[in-house]
């Protein structure tokens, strides 16, 4: 439930649970809430910690790296800050869409689902090229439409 020092929102969108056992809650509009190890002291990420939206859409934990998809772009948490986001603001997003809609870890492969196709990258390349995988694949909105 929604209290001071809680859950930033009520409007939940993801769940993830990293390797230290916090529960990362995203939400619509109030960032990320993470709820620690104790189940007693929450945490927030939001804009002002580098999430390109305060709007959540999809939480990926890797150990204790946790990617977050947002309708305007990805942000990887290392644990303790935001690392790094795509796009980065200083050049083209890699994404004919930026709004996340899928988020997968596979050994070095980090694959990316959005509105407008599914990318990949390896991280052995630090994420430098990504490559899309279904350029033209069309998503189903929530309400059915496409």
């Amino acid at each position: 439930m929604r209290e001071p020092g809680g859950l930033s929102s009520n409007r939940v969108t993801a769940l993830a649970l990293d390797r230290s056992r916090r529960l990362w809650v995203g939400t619509q509009g109030k960032g990320a809430s993470v709820l620690q190890p104790d189940r007693a002291t929450w945490g927030l990420v939001n804009e002002f910690d580098g999430l390109p939206s305060d709007t959540v859409t999809v939480l990926e934990a890797e150990g204790d790296t946790l990617w977050i998809g947002t309708p305007r772009g990805l942000a990887l948490w290392n644990g303790a800050e935001i690392s790094g986001t795509l796009p980065d603001g200083t050049g083209p997003s890699p994404f004919a869409s930026n709004s996340i809609s899928g988020i997968a870890v596979l050994g070095d492969t980090v694959w990316i689902a959005t509105l407008r196709g599914v990318y990949r990258s390896l991280r052995s390349s630090r994420l430098a090229a990504w490559d899309s995988v279904a350029a033209g694949a069309r998503a189903r909105t929530k309400r059915g439409a496409r």
